[in-house]
């Protein structure tokens, strides 16, 4: 998940401050409950609306 947030960061896209859904993905993702494409939607919405200039 560092990785994740480190990558979006160096292309000037600030994650939201950490919530519930942002532990709910890390969750999600650690126990295999949801594939490589729900992963990416879920990101998604997460980021949307937060590219700096």
């Amino acid at each position: 998940m560092i990785a994740v947030i480190v990558f979006l960061r160096l292309n000037r896209i600030d994650p939201a401050p950490d919530s519930e859904r942002w532990e709910r993905l890390m969750l999600d993702m650690a126990a295999s409950k949801i594939d490589r494409q729900e992963t990416a939607e879920r990101l998604r919405k997460l980021v949307r609306g937060s590219v700096r200039s």
